[in-house]
Parts: structure tokens; sequence; C-alpha cells
């Protein structure tokens, strides 16, 4: 039942360990359900405090309770990474509200990481014509991403960008994106989208690295003007992308060679911190 999300041999439930046989897939289809998706690198979860934050965020816009205490999360985390064996992998944490039966769950899902020719060559995306209802918070959409999969493998592409009722694009169907134009980056504001964690990081370096930032949301019209473009994400972290519909971007910028080296050293940093 669990094959295809659940990964491992096992995932928790509610705080108790339990076999990934077990694990009810259906559910995820029913009721409403706030989730994060987290990196695990050498068994440590990378800015584990980030993504809570974001979770509590996540739950306080769709007013829903937390069902687990944060110290729990990152011993569930533990627990599961020394029983399954896994010491690099992507974690998810589910909160499900279904009337009375709500729950919460945390397991391995199958990671999904660029290859290593898609950092040296970029990646293909396209435009979608959505928008999220509640952006800043990481609620489940299955019709969307459904649509959206879809999409992608009709047009053998890595990544949606969604597009707005004023033809702006706001961010990546499962990551946030930024356009280089000249030594600045344009990307939307925080409130049109998802407060990507490795956004952040990336905000981070372009203040460290005095890199100018401009938020706003790029109208697709402006394609033209833009000299290169990368994702950020959980799984691609940043990710230099080569095309957007029919239009072609360099993978070689400096600005983002700068972004990648040190967003690299920012995740090796804490790793080490927290081994």
């Amino acid at each position: 039942m669990g094959m295809g999300e659940c990964t491992g041999k096992y995932f928790i439930e509610n705080g108790v360990l339990k076999a990934s046989e077990s694990f009810n897939v259906s559910m995820i289809y029913q009721g409403e359900l706030v989730y994060e998706v987290l990196r695990v690198i050498e068994g440590i979860p990378l800015f584990f405090e980030d993504h809570i934050e974001r979770l509590d965020e996540s739950l306080s816009l769709s007013n829903h309770p937390p069902l687990a205490a944060n110290s729990d999360l990152i011993d569930h985390i533990r627990l599961l990474v020394r029983e399954n064996g896994i010491e690099n992998g992507n974690v998810k944490i589910i909160y499900h509200f279904n009337g009375a039966i709500n729950l919460y769950m945390v397991y391995f899902i199958e990671a999904r990481y660029p290859d290593d020719q898609m950092y040296k060559t970029g990646v293909d995306t396209i435009l979608f014509y959505a928008e999220r209802k509640t952006p800043a918070a990481k609620i489940f959409n299955f019709r969307l991403r459904s649509s959206i999969s879809d999409a992608l493998v009709r047009k053998s592409a890595y990544e949606a960008l969604l597009v707005n009722m004023d033809n702006c694009i706001t961010e990546g169907s499962r990551s946030n994106v930024f356009f280089i134009m000249g030594n600045h980056l344009i990307t939307a504001d925080d409130k049109y989208v998802l407060g990507g964690i490795t956004r952040k990081y990336v905000k981070q370096l372009c203040y460290e690295k005095n890199i100018p930032v401009v938020f706003r949301c790029l109208p697709a019209s402006e394609l033209h003007h833009v000299d290169a473009v990368f994702l950020s994400g959980t799984s691609p972290q940043i990710l230099p992308v080569r095309s957007v519909g029919e239009y072609l971007f360099s993978v070689d910028h400096p600005v983002l060679g700068t972004l990648l080296n040190g967003y690299s050293e920012k995740a090796r940093s804490y790793v080490t911190l927290h081994r």
C-alpha cells in the first residue's frame, strides 16, 4: 500500500515505529495534508530548525494545531535513519487532518536528485498557468500536482514555473526560481511564494556577497532580457536552468557560480556542526 510514497523498511505514525507494509497511502488523498520535506545528509537533517519553523507557519496559516513536539520530530528522524540504515535521502513529515481523525507521520520518500550532467548543462522548464491558493503554506494539492506532472511528461521538462493571472512568474511547482540580469537577481516577493529554505540561504548569500536582489514577479514577457535562471529547493539545492519554453539561458554566469559554491559551503558547515 505504501509503495511509491514511503520508502525504507520503517516509518513512524503518531510516534510509533511501524513496518512500511502497513503504510496507508490512500489517506494522503483525503482531508487536508500539511507537510514538510527535509534532506538528510550523512544522517543529519539539513537545516532542520528552518524546516520546522516553516512547518509551524504552514500549520498556523491553515488553522491547524501541531500534532507532535518539535523535539520529538528530530528524535523520530534520527530513529528512522538508524533503523532504516539510510544516511542520505529525503524525509517527509505530514500532519493529516480529516475531521475527528488527525495523525502525523514521518518517513523516507524517494528522492529525485539532479545528476551531475544536469548541474553542468542546466535543466529544461516550462511555463504553467496556475496559482496556489495559500502560497506561503506547504499544503498538498493533488489535483494541481497531477496536472503539472502530466504537463512535465508531455514536454519532457524538469520543472514547471507557475504564472499568475497577471502573466507574471511566481515560483516553481516544487522549487523557487531566481532570474539573473547583469549582476543582480530577480525573484518574487515572499508573499507570493512558499518561503523555501534553500531560497532563504540564497538570499543570505546575496547579502554576504553584495549581490543585489530585486523582489518582484518577473513578467513572462521579460524573459528575453534575462541572462541566467536557476531553481532552488530541498532536492535540487541550486540548479541551473538552460531553458524556459523556447527561451535559452547561460549556465556559466559568474553570479550563479558564486551562489553554487557558497551554498555548498553552508550545507557542509551545517552537517559538520551537527554531527
